[in-house]
């Protein structure tokens, strides 16, 4: 169970997962069934539902859609999800043979429709899959970028998240694990507020890639831990076969780490899941794992029954990565027998297979250095450790590479993150100091508006003060000036004409009532308001002296309304017009 062998799952152990991203990057959002409808679409929309779990009886739902079909295009779907169907089951020429049809249908008439988009990206994506299935990694990911650009053309970013994750897995393929870790960064990118199950689906593979990723190509067991965990969250309602890559890279990286207690329990859920699915080659690929765990804990009769029986799988199934790998654990198997000879039958003639992966022929060369160590064959065993070791150092540099290309990259993005997080800082700090300008301008605009509203009133209130005390002033000396202009003039003549013209009686009382007329002067030159009594009176003295002028004797006649308190009502001084 090396790293690079159980990351990718050698030959075809990724075909699960291939098919479960073919199919999801064409996939409309699984819906209800609704009554508009056709039959066709429900047949099709449940064939693939029950694509991975039950093959059996998806090909029975395709078979008995074929009756529905209307028009080319409703052919040209029904040809899309048979290619999906063979690519599981692993008939990669008919799959091919009708993405094909597909594919030319398409080149000879352009697509006018959303329908038409889907089935052209479908099959450019089924394309792909199948030559990462034959190892054509290359032509794998030219079909991939083939249908980026295509749905960029479209405009069309929701098929782009699954594109990202199948182009992060063609170059995992190809051992580009920081090529793979920045595809499966952009699909998480853009699912990043996605909280649709869309979107969790889209999360818990991109997790689950960049575990692998720093496992297998860089030994970061702490950050593929970290995603692990984040996948963890979203187990659950994970389909099948995204349980199954899940389980299984838990235990690979438990394996890698020698925690083999934690390695079995991750590898026997897996073989769980393929057990229910009923998948014989997957069954052979956990017996496989589930015998090197056994052999390391040294539970030496469970390793030889999980070994021989996923060894008689792969021997028919011709998977020459996977026998290889076997035949090395056999070997090892043997030799803590005690069984040499057995040991070296199985290492014999596959010393310097260079068209395998190069951790396999890593678990080759240990093997054999064991045993031609116990077998006494020394000059072979420092041979073979001399090439174990030269393996094992480019192995590293290419961690080791790996690693500083990572490092770099997370540079980067910290850098900028660290940059974006300045800028934005700054910003935050020019507008709180904007805002704060603006508040403290406003402070002082509102207060030196209110100081000059308040000294508006003040001012206007002074002067209107000054005005009413200004109109008293005035009224006040009027009066006074009319007083003291009166009374001296009046008396003078009077007393005058009373000396020329009156006898001694009538002299007197006119004397008398001059008297109390000046004498209600002065009384009332300093008041404003005097009783009603008192000003009748002072009228009555008044007319009384002033008779004394005319020939005729003057008629007064003093009328005052009933109710009205002479004594109590109050009325200005000398009001009385004479």
């Amino acid at each position: 169970m090396i790293s690079s062998l159980v990351c990718r799952f050698t030959v075809k152990t990724i075909v699960f997962s291939l098919c479960l991203l073919s199919v999801s990057c064409s996939r409309q959002d699984i819906r209800p069934i609704v009554e508009s409808d056709t039959p066709l679409d429900t047949m099709l929309r449940v064939a693939q539902d029950s694509l991975a779990t039950n093959p059996v009886y998806s090909r029975k739902m395709l078979v008995e859609a074929e009756d529905y079909v209307t028009d080319s295009v409703s052919r040209l779907e029904l040809l899309n999800q048979w290619s999906k169907y063979y690519i599981l089951v692993g008939s990669i020429d008919s799959s091919e043979r009708y993405t094909r049809m597909i594919l030319d249908y398409y080149h000879a008439c352009e697509t006018t429709s959303a329908r038409d988009s889907n089935l052209m990206l479908s099959a450019l994506n089924n394309t792909a899959v199948m030559r990462s299935m034959l190892h054509q990694t290359d032509s794998a990911l030219l079909y991939y970028l083939q249908a980026v650009a295509f749905v960029s053309q479209n405009d069309n970013r929701y098929h782009l998240p699954n594109l990202y994750l199948n182009i992060a897995d063609a170059y995992q393929h190809q051992s580009n694990y920081p090529a793979a870790i920045d595809f499966f960064l952009k699909a998480l990118a853009i699912v990043e507020a996605d909280t649709s199950e869309a979107g969790h689906g889209i999360r818990f593979a991109g997790y689950t890639g960049m575990a692998q990723a720093y496992i297998f190509g860089m030994e970061d067991y702490l950050q593929a831990e970290h995603y692990l965990m984040e996948a963890e969250r979203l187990v659950e309602g994970r389909t099948i076969s995204e349980q199954f890559s899940y389980f299984v890279t838990f235990g690979n990286m438990y394996f890698i780490m020698k925690r083999y207690d934690e390695a079995i329990i991750w590898d026997q859920k897996a073989l769980s899941i393929a057990e229910k699915v009923n998948s014989p080659y997957h069954l052979a690929f956990c017996k496989a794992n589930l015998g090197s765990v056994y052999l390391m804990m040294n539970q030496l009769d469970r390793a030889q029954a999980c070994l021989d029986e996923s060894y008689d799988y792969f021997l028919i199934d011709r998977s020459e990565s996977m026998l290889q790998y076997l035949r090395a654990y056999k070997a090892k198997l043997a030799l803590k027998k005690g069984q040499y000879a057995v040991a070296g039958q199985w290492l014999k003639g596959n010393m310097d297979n260079r068209y395998v992966e190069p951790t396999i022929r890593l678990e080759y060369l240990e093997a054999a250095k064991d045993y031609f160590t116990a077998t006494g064959a020394f000059e072979m065993a420092l041979k073979t450790e001399k090439q174990e070791r030269q393996l094992n150092d480019s192995i590293r540099s290419v961690y080791v590479k790996n690693t500083v290309v990572d490092l770099e990259r997370r540079y980067s993005r910290d850098t900028t993150l660290l940059k974006k997080d300045f800028l934005i800082q700054a910003g935050v700090k020019k507008i709180s100091y904007l805002e704060k300008m603006t508040l403290a301008w406003s402070m002082v605009a509102f207060i030196a508006l209110t100081a000059l509203v308040l000294f508006y009133l003040s001012r206007k209130k002074t002067l209107e003060l000054q005005r009413v005390k200004q109109t008293e002033m005035v009224n006040k000396l009027r009066l006074q000036g009319l007083r003291n202009s009166l009374s001296p003039h009046f008396i003078f003549n009077a007393l005058n004409r009373e000396v020329l013209t009156a006898e001694e009686k009538e002299r007197q009382a006119t004397l008398m009532a001059l008297v109390k007329l000046l004498r209600r002067t002065l009384d009332v030159a300093e008041r404003v308001g005097i009783p009603l009594a008192d000003e009748l009176d002072f009228v009555s003295n008044y007319l009384k002296v002033e008779q004394k002028r005319f020939i005729q004797p003057l008629l007064v006649d003093s009328n005052v309304a009933e109710g009205i308190d002479c004594e109590m009502g109050m009325v200005l001084s000398m009001m009385v017009q004479i």
